[in-house]
């Protein structure tokens, strides 16, 4: 896909969000959930953005082949050809609490390879934009990483929510758990905190967040050492793998990180 398609691609990405957030706005805090098998949240209103999302991608790109959380049943008109992969709402139960932490996700990807990552937070009227070869946006401006001074991690690392209280970091830095795996990302894109742990995101989870991290100068890495943008285009199993993952300012961060989760004997 040659840079001005790529660039017309994130337009629609960016507008599909825009318009998904602009609705989800009207119910936030105000929606009925209920709870799905894994425990976690789902309201009326992750379909209803899930609907707005995929319907404007269509009048743009009327071939598109779509994998998100509200759908996840792989039919690919073209196995591993151009997918759209969308969260439509990720963390659901912020949303339904009344808390800010939540964001819309959209990844465009083209024979498993990321091109397009847009994570889109309405309440903070944040947009996150990267793509392929040309960085990571916010709101316009290009952002990248803080990279930490000298020895001292006095900075947040962020926790995915889910058995975060069992973990016990050795690192000298502060640990949060927003509740929000895209969240989390825009974050750390935008220089907020030096890195963070993912342990049980799908793609529609990640998708968007692995090509922005990268883009914006960060290391993105599974628990075993691999670059799991990487492993996702060996692995060809995109919508069945839970994908746990790492995100650091550098590579050797990433592994001080992976050496001191794998202490807490946590992996699965």
């Amino acid at each position: 896909m040659n840079t001005m398609k790529l660039q017309h691609a994130a337009k629609i990405a960016i507008k599909s969000a825009k318009i998904a957030g602009k609705n989800l706005m009207t119910q936030f805090g105000n929606v009925k959930s209920r709870t799905k098998t894994d425990g976690s949240l789902i309201t009326s209103a992750d379909s209803i953005s899930n609907r707005l999302i995929k319907t404007e991608i269509l009048k743009a790109d009327p071939s598109a082949d779509f994998l998100s959380e509200e759908n996840t049943e792989l039919r690919l008109k073209n196995k591993y050809g151009r997918l759209w992969v969308i969260d439509p709402l990720d963390g659901t139960t912020n949303y339904v609490n009344g808390l800010p932490m939540w964001a819309i996700s959209i990844a465009l990807i083209d024979n498993l390879d990321i091109l397009i990552g847009v994570i889109h937070l309405p309440l903070l009227k944040v947009t996150i934009l990267a793509i392929k070869g040309k960085g990571t946006f916010r709101n316009g401006t290009k952002v990248s990483v803080k990279h930490p001074i000298g020895n001292q991690f006095k900075d947040i690392f962020t926790f995915c929510s889910w058995r975060s209280n069992n973990f016990a970091s050795n690192l000298e830095g502060n640990i949060r758990a927003f509740g929000s795996t895209a969240y989390n990302f825009a974050q750390f894109a935008s220089g907020h905190t030096l890195g963070g742990w993912e342990l049980f995101p799908r793609i529609w989870d990640i998708g968007a967040g692995i090509l922005i991290v990268r883009e914006a100068g960060g290391f993105i890495g599974d628990l075993k050492g691999n670059d799991i943008y990487e492993k996702i285009k060996k692995t060809r199993k995109l919508h069945k793998d839970v994908l746990p993952c790492i995100y650091a300012t550098s590579e050797s961060l990433y592994f001080r990180m992976l050496n001191d989760y794998i202490k807490t004997s946590l992996v699965r």
